[in-house]
């Protein structure tokens, strides 16, 4: 049995945090259960691409060879003086 207050704090605190992580994790499953069947919908949205193919060099995320045609329009995008000149500085330094 523990009896020290500072050991019960931490195991009161591990317990609370291991809830909170194992009722996120229900929740995801029930999401899931609803998107699949069908009760529960989600929604696509447009996004721009570009940023995410910008990224993918400096994360070494390789793209399977399907992906060329994708990969070669995206490279005729990075070389518009446009495209780069909306990079943030942080963003310039992501391409090798």
């Amino acid at each position: 049995m523990v009896r020290d207050d500072e050991q019960i704090r931490k195991y009161g605190d591990l317990v609370r945090n291991e809830g909170r992580r194992l009722t996120e994790m229900v929740e995801q499953i029930l999401e899931f259960a609803g998107i699949q069947s069908g009760q529960r919908g989600f929604a696509l949205r447009p996004v721009a691409i570009a940023p995410l193919l910008w990224r993918l060099d400096h994360y070494d995320i390789q793209m399977p060879k399907q992906t060329a045609p994708l990969m070669k329009y995206a490279e005729r995008l990075f070389s518009r003086p446009a495209f780069i000149e909306s990079l943030t500085p942080s963003e310039k330094v992501m391409r090798k």
